[in-house]
C-alpha cells in the first residue's frame, strides 16, 4: 500500500496510511451481516482517502456510505520501521451510535509523541446497532465491526511498526462507553491490554437499549416491510435502499432531533457470536469483565451537550416539561407507568425547586444523570471487583476556542469533550472546529493531556510530571486527577460528583433493579 506523509501539530512528518479495508463492503446481502474478511487487492492500494459510514445528524441531509469499514493508521515516523514495537493507540470515535467519523479522532497532536496511532470506521445507526432482539438480527454489528477491526490490528499491526501486545483502547463519548463495553464481551478478549473512555461508561442510561424490536417493526412498516415474522422483516428491509431506511430514520427517534436515544448497543441472546448478553452493571458484578487497567474521566460540564441536541429550546422544555424529561433525563423506560409522575415530580423539585426553568438547571440535570452518576458508579464498582487499578481524572480547563460559545451557551463548567478537542484534534487541520494554532496555554494542557495517554498507553499508569496519580482505592470516596489550569494540576478525592444518593432514591427500573422485559412482534 501507498500512503502519505502529514504533518503534527509541532511539524513533524508522519506517516498516513488511510482508507485500508478491514472487512467486505457491509452491502447487498451482507447488509445487516456480521464482518467478513476483506479480500485481498491488486497491486498497490492507495491509502489515502478517508472514509464515512452512511448517516445523518443534525441536518436533513444523508451522507458518507454503507461501505465503510476501513481502518486507518499514523506513524510517527517518515516511514514504519516494523521491528520498533511501538505502542498502539486504537481510537473508538464517539457518535451517540448514529453518527461520526474518524475525523473526530484525528491524530494531528498524538503524531507528536511516538505511538502508532489507529481509528476506524465502523457501521452506525440503522446498519450498525438495528435489532429484532432474536437471532434474525441480534445488534451490535457496529461493536463486532471494532472487534473484526481490533483482531486486524492484531495480525498487522506490527508491519507498521507497533507492538499487539500493547494496545490501548481509547474512546470518546459513545466511543468511551465502547471502549468500556469490551471489558465484558467475550468477542474482545486478548485484543486489548489497556482501556481510556473520555465522558463515558458502559453502565450509563443511553448505552444499552431496551425494547429494539419496536423500533425496527416501526421501521420496517415506514418502508413497507410488514411481516409476520423477524426473518422476513430483515429480509425485506435488505431489499430497501439505504436513502429509503434513512428517509425514515426519524421514526426511531422518541423526540424529533434527540437521536441520542434512536439506535445503540442491546442485550443479545447467548450465542457464540454475541457481543453482550447481560447488563454491564450485572456483569461487573459478577466480576466477568477482562481486568486490565482503565482510566476513564468527566468535565465539569457534561451536560451543556443536552441543550445543543434540543437545539438549546428551554421554552419547549418548559411548555412540556412532563413529557419531554423522562425522555431527556432517559428514564422514560427505566420506569413504572404508575411511578412515573412520581419521578418526574422529584426530579422537578431537586433540579427546579418546582419552578426555576433555566439552562443552567437543564444541564446540571442531565450532565448528573446522563455522565456523572454513571461514572461514579462504575469507578466505585470496578476499582471495587479489578485486581487492575482504576484512574480517574476530571477536567476544568477552558480552551479559547470552547464548543459552547458557538451556540452562544453561557453556562458553569467544561462542556463534555473538551479535553479530546486537546487530545485528539476533532477534525482535520483548517476545519471550522479546531484552530490551526492553539493558545499558549492550550498548548500546554495538550501537553498534559498527551503525556497521559502516552504513559498510560506504556504501561497502564498514567504520569504527569510533580503529581503522584494515585488509583481509586476507597469504596466511599473517588481519588482523581483535577485538570484546572496550565499550573493547577493536583490530585484530589471526593465522594458525589452528580447527585448520586439522589438519583440512587428514585424508583427506577436500573442496576440493582432491572427488570428484563420480552418483546413480541
Amino acid at each position: 500500500m501507498r500512503g502519505h506523509y502529514m504533518y503534527s501539530y509541532h511539524k513533524r512528518i508522519y506517516s498516513a496510511f488511510e482508507g485500508i479495508p478491514y472487512a467486505k463492503p457491509p452491502i447487498g446481502d451482507l447488509r445487516f451481516e456480521e464482518a467478513q474478511d476483506a479480500q485481498p487487492w491488486d497491486g498497490i492500494l492507495e491509502a489515502t482517502k478517508l472514509h464515512q459510514c452512511i448517516q445523518k445528524g443534525f441536518t436533513p441531509l444523508t451522507f458518507g456510505d454503507e461501505d465503510c469499514l476501513y481502518v486507518n493508521i499514523y506513524v510517527p515516523r517518515a516511514n514504519p520501521i516494523p521491528e520498533e514495537n511501538l505502542n498502539v493507540v486504537v481510537h473508538i470515535h464517539g457518535g451517540a451510535f448514529v453518527l461520526g467519523d474518524t475525523k473526530i479522532a484525528g491524530p494531528r497532536y498524538v503524531m507528536d509523541r511516538d505511538i502508532v496511532y489507529v481509528n476506524f470506521n465502523f457501521r452506525l445507526n440503522i446498519f450498525g446497532f438495528l435489532s429484532t432482539g432474536d437471532s434474525a438480527l441480534p445488534g451490535n454489528l457496529g461493536l463486532k465491526d471494532q472487534v473484526f477491526a481490533l483482531k486486524w490490528v492484531q495480525k498487522n499491526i506490527h508491519f507498521f511498526g507497533g507492538n499487539p501486545n500493547s494496545v490501548t483502547l481509547v474512546g470518546l463519548s459513545s466511543g468511551a462507553a465502547c471502549s468500556h463495553l469490551h471489558y465484558f464481551s467475550p468477542l474482545s478478549k486478548g485484543l486489548f491490554h489497556r482501556v481510556m473512555s473520555h465522558s463515558g461508561v458502559a453502565v450509563a442510561p443511553w448505552v444499552v437499549h431496551n425494547k429494539p424490536l419496536e423500533k425496527a417493526v416501526k421501521l420496517g412498516n415506514a418502508v413497507g416491510c410488514r411481516n409476520s415474522s423477524t426473518n422476513e422483516l430483515v429480509k425485506c428491509l435488505k431489499t430497501k435502499s439505504a436513502l429509503e431506511l434513512f428517509q425514515n430514520f426519524e421514526l426511531t427517534h422518541i423526540i424529533p432531533g434527540f437521536f441520542v436515544l434512536s439506535l445503540g448497543p442491546v442485550i443479545e441472546e447467548s450465542s457464540s457470536t454475541a457481543f453482550l448478553t447481560d447488563y454491564p452493571y450485572e456483569l461487573l458484578k459478577k466480576r466477568q469483565i477482562h481486568d486490565v487497567p482503565w482510566l476513564t474521566s468527566i468535565t465539569t460540564g457534561e451536560g451543556v451537550m443536552g441543550l445543543t441536541f434540543l437545539n438549546q429550546s428551554v421554552d419547549t422544555l418548559k411548555d412540556n416539561f412532563d413529557y419531554v424529561v423522562p425522555y431527556y433525563l432517559q428514564y422514560y423506560d427505566k420506569v413504572a407507568k404508575y411511578d412515573k409522575d412520581f419521578v418526574t415530580k422529584q426530579i422537578k423539585q431537586f433540579y427546579f425547586k418546582n419552578d426555576e426553568i433555566s439552562k443552567q438547571n437543564y444541564i446540571n440535570a442531565f450532565g448528573d444523570r446522563t455522565f456523572k452518576v454513571p461514572f461514579e458508579i462504575a469507578v466505585y464498582l470496578q476499582s471495587k471487583v479489578a485486581k487492575s487499578p482504576v484512574y480517574t481524572y476530571v477536567y476544568n480547563y477552558t480552551n479559547s476556542f470552547r464548543s459552547s460559545n458557538w451556540f452562544g451557551l453561557q453556562h458553569e463548567g467544561v462542556d463534555h469533550t473538551e479535553d479530546a478537542m486537546l487530545m485528539y484534534e476533532l477534525d482535520m487541520p483548517g476545519s471550522l472546529l479546531v484552530p490551526e494554532k492553539l493558545s499558549d496555554s492550550d498548548v500546554i494542557v495538550k501537553d498534559i493531556l498527551l503525556d497521559t495517554i502516552v504513559s498510560f498507553a506504556e504501561d497502564g499508569t498514567p504520569k504527569y510530571k510533580g503529581v503522584s496519580w494515585k488509583p481509586v482505592k476507597d469504596d466511599t470516596e473517588i481519588d482523581y486527577m483535577f485538570i484546572n489550569k496550565p499550573d493547577d494540576v493536583t490530585m484530589k478525592a471526593g465522594k458525589e460528583f452528580g447527585a448520586k444518593t439522589f438519583w440512587s432514591s428514585l424508583p427506577l427500573q436500573e442496576f440493582d433493579k432491572i427488570i428484563n422485559v420480552k418483546e413480541e412482534l
